[in-house]
């Protein structure tokens, strides 16, 4: 069965089962809570084994943790190609609203919105902190939403996010009520790290948070000659708005 949508979607709607949909299928109202102590990793061959299916190591049911050795963006990028996950990217253009979703879907789903801990290898200092939520799915697997506003200086949020995006199978931008010089400016650096590279990720969901026509030319933009397809909602009101869009793409 899918997760339910949050409370004021429209249960009645039908629209054709989306490859998001089929990897939250089956997903598991029960979590194993495991209480583990925290761990320094020795090297990258321990945190890059086989075995390591997942990214960082978990302490408790809501906190995973990534000992690193560089900066936390490349050490990301290190685990994905390693781990090859399947994830959604939310990331805010000119408001923030990316973490509040993820707690409004949280609650209404009755999952918990867990974080991930990149510290500093030897030393336990955090870098960064991502926070996502996690629907288990059939044959052990599971899909994550993180949201991209990391804690964490400017460069490494900028970094993380530029990772998360290009990475994600799905990038999702919730954009603000911006006039249109500032949409422009905006979206300039997205734009910009799609065309540098590598940006494996092909699809991307804009979800205006007020009606804009100037947002029409930014989509055109940012797919045009990028091979990224990229698709707008209508202006999206309430977080049960924006979950029935994403859940549907």
């Amino acid at each position: 069965m899918n997760a339910d949508p949050p409370e004021g979607s429209d249960p009645t709607a039908t629209r054709p089962q989306s490859r998001m949909s089929e990897l939250i299928d089956g997903w598991q109202a029960t979590r194993a809570q495991t209480v583990l102590a925290t761990r320094f990793v020795a090297n990258k061959d321990d945190y890059l084994a086989p075995e390591a299916k997942d990214i960082g190591r978990a302490v408790g049911d809501k906190l995973r943790e990534l000992f690193v050795s560089c900066d936390p963006a490349p050490a990301l990028l290190q685990q994905f190609d390693h781990a090859r996950p399947e994830f959604i990217a939310v990331h805010d253009i000119g408001t923030s609203s990316s973490r509040k979703l993820l707690a409004d879907v949280a609650t209404a789903t009755g999952l918990p919105v867990k974080k991930l801990a990149i510290r500093r290898q030897g030393y336990g200092t955090t870098l960064a902190t991502l926070e996502f939520i996690e629907f288990p799915a059939g044959e052990g697997g599971s899909l994550r939403i993180y949201s991209t506003e990391a804690d964490a200086d400017t460069v490494s949020r900028h970094g993380l996010a530029r990772v998360l995006l290009a990475y994600s199978r799905l990038g999702v931008l919730m954009v603000g009520d911006l006039p249109a010089h500032a949409l422009a400016a905006a979206f300039k650096p997205l734009r910009d790290d799609i065309i540098t590279g590598p940006w494996p990720n092909r699809d991307v969901l804009l979800l205006p948070l007020a009606a804009t026509g100037a947002l029409a030319t930014q989509s055109a933009d940012l797919g045009r000659g990028t091979g990224i397809t990229v698709r707008s909602t209508p202006a999206v009101l309430r977080p049960s708005d924006a979950w029935n869009f994403i859940n549907g793409t």
